[in-house]
């Protein structure tokens, strides 16, 4: 087997048994005299829509990733793919694994030996998630001067 890959939280995973589960164990980031903190069920709804933006976002960031890797890379694109890595089940914002080659395949195993070919991959997936970035960010980070009325 060869080639490039992003991989991305599993679909069949619920959002909705992760929201219930992070409702019961995680915390919020929410004004304490906020109502919601007191409400299960609220809670778990808002983390659902959290894991379910991110699952969205998730897939725009990995074909970001992709098309970057196939335009600036003589490399085979496998495309985007959907896994159980524990590591991409409980994020709250866009998150991807890269698999870059395959070391079971000699002909990946010597590039990957390669620091040049090494430093073409890290570009192309830096260039893909700057590509996100700017095609996907929704708002500016916020002028403190502007927002305190200075």
């Amino acid at each position: 087997m060869n080639g490039f890959e992003s991989v991305l939280c599993i679909h069949d995973v619920s959002d909705y048994s992760r929201a219930m589960l992070s409702a019961k164990n995680s915390k919020l980031n929410i004004n304490e005299s906020c109502f919601v903190r007191k409400i299960f069920i609220l809670r778990a709804i808002l983390w659902d829509m959290i894991y379910s933006f991110s699952r969205a976002e998730s897939v725009e960031l990995a074909h970001s990733i992709c098309s970057e890797a196939s335009s600036g890379m003589n490399v085979k694109i496998l495309g985007v793919k959907e896994a159980r890595f524990a590591v991409l089940k409980g994020a709250q914002s866009p998150a991807v694994l890269v698999e870059i080659g395959f070391l079971s395949n000699s002909n990946e195993e010597r590039l990957l030996k390669n620091s040049y070919y090494r430093q073409q991959v890290a570009d192309a997936i830096s260039q893909g998630v700057v590509s996100y970035m700017k095609t996907y960010a929704f708002a500016e980070p916020r002028n403190d001067k502007v927002h305190r009325g200075v």
